[in-house]
């Protein structure tokens, strides 16, 4: 639970640094803009809140996130170059990055569930759930990953498309 609470309050904290930054109306309430960019004023409301969760996912995923987030951009250039020339050149290197970052999300989903795990120890008994907590951090790392994945396949499917209208048929 105190971890749980913990975060809670280091989100409701960020809220509170951005209202006072925003002025008296704030994040949480809206931006003071003009009655006319309504619709920008909730576009912009919704996307701090937005960044905000994902920068907390980022943190919460540790270490493990760093590697995911080297290798994860590396295959999605490769994929839309491929997209954007389809050669057979490309597919081996996007097979490797592919598998790079699912191995490295893996990694730090593992690594992070060692770390939950091996601190129960310390905790006391009414607390022995919060290796949940430290399971749903560590899974940050995976999603990571599988969104990458995911965008770089997108843009190896435009890539092979692009080959299948190009050759004949066999």
């Amino acid at each position: 639970m105190q971890g749980a609470s913990l975060s809670r309050q280091r989100r409701q904290q960020r809220f509170q640094r951005l209202d006072r930054r925003w002025g008296e109306r704030g994040v949480s309430e809206g931006f003071a803009l003009p009655r006319r960019n309504l619709r920008r004023q909730r576009l912009s409301r919704a996307l701090v809140k937005e960044a905000l969760v994902m920068v907390e996912a980022f943190h919460m995923g540790g270490w493990g996130m760093y590697p995911t987030l080297v290798f994860g951009p590396l295959l999605l250039a490769a994929s839309v170059r491929y997209a954007v020339s389809p050669e057979r050149r490309f597919v081996p290197l996007q097979v490797s990055l592919g598998i790079l970052t699912l191995v490295s999300g893996g990694l730090g989903f593992v690594s992070g569930t060692i770390k939950s795990l091996t601190l129960m120890g310390a905790v006391p008994p009414d607390a022995r759930w919060l290796w949940i907590v430290g399971l749903g951090e560590s899974l940050n790392n995976v999603a990571l990953a599988l969104a990458l994945l995911i965008l770089s396949a997108l843009a190896a499917t435009v890539g092979a498309y692009r080959i299948s209208q190009t050759s004949p048929a066999r």
